[in-house]
């Protein structure tokens, strides 16, 4: 097995950037590092995490950290054109997961505005040289529209209304939306999910399946837990109405796990967890190039969970979008959601 894969690795990455001194730098394997740091969307904030520490990096990986900064710098510079824009033209728009993963940059640029989005489409086809992509079955269905950014090696995703990988949560984006924030990332001032919102929105990833868990998602979650400035009641209350208390109880699970295993402390304050939903949610183990939670029981157990509250809750246009996931499965172009179920 190659160090990429091996266990060690990631939890020691983890380890240094949640600020465990006894994790040593000296044991890196840096043939691994680079494309470990890449894949997790780490570099900036190891590489930040490392300086601090004063380790010495060989060559390889501070040229990885260059390009992942010019890039990060690329994007950023296109998120401040888009959200000129919107402001400009009065566009509502929320930057979904730039909080996240700040100073680092995901794979992709995600929006969330109120409308059908011809505003917004007329905006980014102003931004050349952005491509509007093909629209597919899960993108009708998810109410999304895929923008390519090839120089800044990025695309921009446009949710409109919903959010889920079949649209199913339009309650949560109405909410996200009404309670979105300023924030400042260096020179781009833009709004983003409310620390709340971020929370639940980690947990849209378990609606169908059990996705895998990155280290800089479990970083983040872990942070903000521990950062004490969460309001849990506003984190339940959203959780419960939106029908994703399952597929957070499932998060935090394997958060909490990561933590305990790594650090040796609890991460969840005792008066949270019973207001949790208490179920053996399984053991989260580092799999195939990230951590993963195993299960297929736990798998069909959150998605017939998530049918279920939304048709208690009477939200029919969201059961019906659920309901669609055999056909959204069978299709050739979406076939990572049949895998996990498999």
């Amino acid at each position: 097995m190659t160090a990429h894969l091996d266990a060690t690795q990631p939890a020691l990455l983890l380890r240094l950037l949640l600020g465990d001194e006894r994790a040593d730098p000296g044991e890196l394997e840096w043939n691994a590092v680079p494309a470990l740091a890449e894949r997790h969307r780490i570099p900036l904030r190891l590489a930040a995490c490392l300086e601090g520490r004063g380790a010495v990096v060989p060559p390889r990986f501070a040229e990885a950290a260059a390009r992942a900064r010019a890039r990060a710098e690329r994007v950023l510079a296109l998120v401040a054109r888009v959200v000129e824009g919107c402001d400009r033209r009065g566009i509502t728009c929320v930057v979904l997961k730039l909080a996240r993963d700040f100073p680092d940059v995901g794979g992709d640029i995600d929006l969330l505005v109120p409308d059908a989005g011809s505003a917004m489409d007329r905006l980014l086809r102003e931004l050349p040289p952005i491509v509007r992509g093909r629209r597919t079955l899960r993108s009708h269905l998810a109410a999304t529209t895929v923008y390519h950014a090839p120089e800044q090696d990025t695309a921009v995703d446009v949710h409109h209304r919903r959010l889920g990988h079949l649209g199913e949560h339009s309650r949560l984006a109405a909410l996200l939306l009404g309670r979105r924030r300023r924030a400042e990332f260096g020179a781009v001032s833009c709004f983003v999910p409310s620390l709340e919102d971020q929370l639940v929105q980690q947990a849209l990833a378990y609606g169908i399946g059990l996705p895998a868990l990155r280290i800089g998602d479990a970083l983040w979650t872990i942070s903000a837990v521990r950062d004490g400035g969460l309001d849990w009641e506003t984190v339940l209350r959203t959780a419960q109405a939106t029908g994703l208390l399952p597929a957070l109880s499932c998060h935090l699970s394997g958060v909490e796990q990561l933590h305990q295993r790594l650090i040796g402390l609890p991460l969840l304050n005792p008066e949270i967890r019973p207001r949790l939903i208490q179920r053996s949610w399984g053991r989260i183990e580092f799999r195939r190039g990230s951590y993963r939670l195993a299960g297929g029981r736990v798998r069909a157990g959150l998605f017939l969970r998530q049918l279920r509250a939304k048709i208690e809750s009477r939200d029919w246009s969201a059961a019906g979008r659920l309901c669609l996931l055999p056909l959204v499965a069978a299709s050739a172009g979406w076939q990572r959601v049949a895998r996990a179920f498999g």
